[in-house]
């Protein structure tokens, strides 16, 4: 990716950060990735990352936005806000419908369903859940409110990480919808 600037100051943040033995020496994207694919495809007015950890993916996200003309148009200097806290209540106080959800959190299966539920009231008809992991309780809640279901298994290159499977959740529309729509 083509973003010298960006690029340097995930560097120069991680050449600085205090947990040194616990980060890799060099900035890579990983499955951050086909979350700047995914933002950067379906232009999403409103995105939520849960899990900032040390707040690379949240901004990568602003970056995307930034790039993409769009956020411009409807939010003019709009630049972001990190919110720190437990996701469930954050979520829960949110006054946003969210067009994308990250989830960056634990894997504990009553977190992720805790977090769901508060989520699902935020939820739009375009919205996409994104999850580094596969987890039976993100297929459950898919199952149970008709999402669809992509996964991906993402290899790093050269890392010590093995690999994960993604997974993306999102309402499909059936085909006599897309027609409606294109008429």
């Amino acid at each position: 990716m083509a973003d010298v600037d960006f690029h340097r100051y995930c560097q120069e943040a991680l050449d600085a950060h205090h947990w040194q033995a616990l980060v890799d020496p060099e900035y890579r994207w990983g499955h951050r990735l086909a979350h700047y694919l995914l933002i950067r495809a379906t232009k999403p007015g409103f995105v939520v990352e849960a899990g900032v950890r040390h707040g690379f993916g949240a901004a990568m996200i602003l970056r995307v936005l930034e790039r993409d003309a769009f956020l411009w148009r409807l939010f003019p200097g709009y630049r972001g806000e990190v919110v720190r806290g437990d996701s469930e209540q954050v979520l829960a106080q949110l006054e946003h419908k969210i067009d994308l959800f990250l989830h960056e959190t634990t894997t504990d299966p009553g977190h992720v369903a805790r977090q769901l539920a508060a989520l699902q009231p935020h939820l739009t008809a375009r919205s996409i859940i994104a999850a580094p992991w596969h987890l039976q309780t993100f297929l459950d809640y898919a199952e149970s409110q008709g999402l669809a279901v992509i996964t991906h298994h993402l290899t790093p290159f050269d890392h010590w990480l093995s690999g994960t499977n993604m997974m993306f959740l999102f309402r499909q529309k059936s085909a006599q919808q897309m027609l409606g729509e294109a008429a």
